[in-house]
């Protein structure tokens, strides 16, 4: 069976898309990804869950916000926010 020329690259393409390195900004540094650490919602946000979901989002650095925090309009690709209730659940996370 003969493919045309133009199939295997295209295959190529497409399956490149599905590699599971995570994505680099134009400063070559992994981007956080929040998508990768929806598991810590609900859970306590002690050292070791921050040190993991630091790595798991390649985020690099984790900022936990709870109900008194002031936050600024800064965003940062690399950084990864953790809000907490009063009790230091995780209540969602997201980058930036």
């Amino acid at each position: 069976m003969r493919f045309p020329a133009v199939t295997l690259p295209a295959l190529l393409l497409l399956l490149s898309a599905c590699s599971s390195r995570p994505a680099t900004g134009s400063d070559g540094l992994t981007l956080c990804d929040a998508r990768r650490i929806q598991w810590t919602v609900g859970q306590i946000a002690d050292a070791p869950l921050l040190a993991r979901a630091r790595q798991e989002s390649g985020a690099d650095q984790v900022r936990i916000l709870d109900i008194n925090s002031i936050v600024t309009l800064e965003h940062d690709d690399h950084r990864l926010n953790l809000r907490v209730d009063v009790n230091n659940k995780v209540e969602f996370a997201m980058c930036g």
